[in-house]
């Protein structure tokens, strides 16, 4: 019995083993990785049971030369095209427009291999006429293959598969000759029908003179890309690692984040009408205050809206109230809010002429009676006052009571506060449990993570920052020997102490709490930052 015979099962798990090495020494390794899967993919007799796991592996390894191996196969074999489901474009450089510096040499001579010959692009040709795909747009593509453009081959095969819904584009060399109308082209509602589903685009690349760039440093293709995204029929993007201040039109977007640290968004919206955005995700970005308060005015069916170490205030004084204002239209179908990295206090400096300070918080939350999730920052939750006046640059303040109970809705379920002072936060949860059932939220979950500047030297490499995915996304990771050599601790055993006391007083009402500290983990990708909870005594 040869592999080819093996069950469905077995089969799967050899591809998935070979495909998902991590022994990827060179470029060279993963190109011939993937050419030896293709011809026993091609020749499985269950093939239609498992292409579309295959197929979109394959597809993510392939360079330019398998890609144009797996065209013309769907083009011999349209029924393999129809199986389809998400596709990678991945690592398609023109080496001719690389630098010829003495560290790129070698990978020249690799992506040179790479590319496929006279042949092979004559055989697509060929495909292409015999199975009527002769249209304008293809012929334009052809014709730039023809040409060397090789990044023309990545829009022939988007369109030569017809179910497509997720496409990922990553490690592109863009053509400064404006490649992507052609992308708009077969990715457009016109020619999708609507299908789509997904767009990724990360890690893209641009070609200028003579030189190999990544598109951070060159702003004309951050435009480009999203003009090209303008007319697409997708329900959710994602745009990684961008420096540069694009602009971008929200049309008919579904999901849209936007997580690019250090950059200004100018985020177009529609002269008139409506968005159909259910989700809105800003993290590490700066949006101007009308664009934001424009957006969420459009956003009539909003439901998840993140906010996350962001600035939305460049152009007057800062103040948080005004974003839940801007949500108040939000109250019947907003499900989650987060909101968190915020400054505490108002600017003095830039508004002298304001002789008192005012702190900066959410105010109330109780009217947002669909709102279930809530992550927020303490003090933006805390309804606070001013109780002194300039003096010598140090501000001092106190909160009023019942700050919980007056500001959460009862339709709560999941409350998360970070950046949090550990003693202020606990004594409004207890007065909270201790409250009637009838006017207290119905708390299912609690976290609370602690302040950064609160316990010093109790924590090792916590350093402040906090990632969205720990936050928002709920990935929480149980450690234990954390506090190891700082156990006997006295300011450590009074803060145990008291969150033994309240993670047992919310169990009693039937709420789990996890509390914890902030620190540094090695994760899927690299660094990020984690809950850690306390070890039992």
């Amino acid at each position: 019995m040869g592999i080819k015979d093996l069950p469905n099962e077995l089969l799967i798990d050899i591809l998935e083993l070979v495909v998902e090495s991590k022994a990827r020494d060179s470029i060279k390794t993963a190109s011939t990785k993937a050419q030896n899967i293709l011809p026993l993919i091609y020749a499985s007799k269950h093939f239609h049971i498992i292409s579309e796991v295959i197929l979109y592996r394959m597809v993510r390894l392939a360079s330019l030369n398998s890609l144009t191996k797996f065209l013309r196969t769907v083009l011999a074999r349209p029924s393999l095209g129809l199986l389809v489901q998400r596709i990678e474009l991945k690592n398609i450089k023109d080496p001719d427009k690389i630098s010829t510096g003495t560290k790129v040499r070698q990978q020249m001579r690799i992506l040179r291999n790479q590319f496929p010959g006279t042949k092979e692009l004559e055989a697509v040709k060929q495909a292409v006429k015999t199975h009527g795909l002769s249209s304008a747009e293809t012929r334009t593509w052809l014709s730039k293959i023809e040409q060397k453009h090789w990044w023309a081959i990545a829009p022939l095969v988007i369109f030569v598969l017809p179910n497509v819904d997720e496409v990922y584009i990553t490690d592109f060399n863009v053509d400064m000759n404006k490649p992507w109308i052609y992308f708009k082209q077969v990715l457009s509602r016109s020619q999708r029908t609507g299908k789509l589903k997904s767009l990724r685009i990360q890690h893209l690349y641009t070609t200028n003179g003579e030189y190999f760039e990544r598109t951070e440093e060159e702003p004309c293709v951050h435009s480009m890309i999203l003009d090209m995204l303008t007319d697409i029929a997708v329900d959710t993007f994602e745009i990684n690692r961008m420096r540069a201040p694009p602009t971008c039109e929200l049309r008919s977007y579904r999901d849209v984040e936007f997580r690019a640290r250090d950059a200004q968004y100018k985020i177009l919206t529609p002269q008139d009408g409506h968005l159909s955005l259910r989700s809105l995700k800003i993290v590490h970005s700066t949006i101007a205050t009308d664009c934001l308060r424009d957006i969420l005015r459009r956003c009539p069916l909003l439901e998840v809206f993140h906010f996350g170490r962001s600035q939305y205030i460049y152009d007057q004084v800062f103040r948080p109230q005004y974003l839940v204002h801007s949500l108040r239209h939000l109250k019947r179908t907003l499900k989650e809010l987060t909101v968190y990295g915020l400054p505490k206090t108002w600017s003095l400096e830039e508004r002298p002429d304001i002789q008192e300070c005012e702190l900066a918080n959410l105010g109330s939350l109780t009217e947002f009676e669909a709102l279930k999730e809530l992550t927020v920052s303490d003090h933006l939750l805390m309804e606070q006052y001013p109780i002194d006046i300039r003096n010598n640059n140090r501000l001092e303040w106190r909160p009023t009571e019942n700050l919980l109970l007056c500001n959460l809705p009862k339709s709560l379920e999941t409350l998360r506060i970070v950046e949090c002072d550990f003693k202020l936060i606990a004594d409004q949860i207890k007065e909270l449990m201790s409250c009637e059932a009838e006017k207290v939220p119905k708390l299912k979950n609690i976290v609370i993570a602690l302040q950064w500047e609160m316990e010093r030297g109790l924590r090792g490499s916590a350093n402040g920052l906090v990632t969205e995915d720990m936050l928002c996304y709920g990935v929480f990771y149980q450690g234990r020997g954390f506090f190891r050599g700082r156990r006997k601790s006295p300011r450590l055993a009074k803060i145990k102490a008291k969150a033994k006391e309240l993670e047992a007083l919310c169990k009693k009402h039937g709420v789990k709490m996890r509390i914890g500290d902030i620190v540094t983990g090695e994760g899927v990708g690299g660094q990020q930052f984690v809950l850690v909870t306390w070890p039992k005594v």
